[in-house]
């Protein structure tokens, strides 16, 4: 939740807000490898996939996750769990450790 949010709503506890969104102000975010396309290769030969559906931790259909070196099975992310963290760009995340 942004600062100039609090404003609007009648729950006001920036503790809990925190807990909710992770400790990085809300960046932070989780996502099934399942629910992933093929892994593709950007301009500069960093592979990534697209999320296929929103998730509940707020990642949005087509958001970009750069998966570095993650495992991979026959041109896809493995099943699993992942945590990711924005970078630049809008719906832009990569896998973090």
């Amino acid at each position: 939740m942004r600062k100039s949010d609090y404003n609007k709503i009648n729950f006001k506890n920036r503790a809990i807000d925190r807990i909710t969104n992770g400790k990085n102000g809300g960046n932070g975010a989780s996502f099934s490898g399942e629910n992933t396309s093929e892994i593709k290769k950007d301009s500069q030969g960093k592979s990534y996939v697209k999320i296929s559906e929103d998730t509940a931790s707020g990642l949005k259909k087509g958001s970009v996750v750069y998966i570095g070196d993650a495992k991979q099975s026959d041109g896809y992310l493995s099943g699993g769990d992942y945590k990711a963290t924005k970078v630049s760009g809008r719906g832009v995340y990569k896998i973090s450790k």
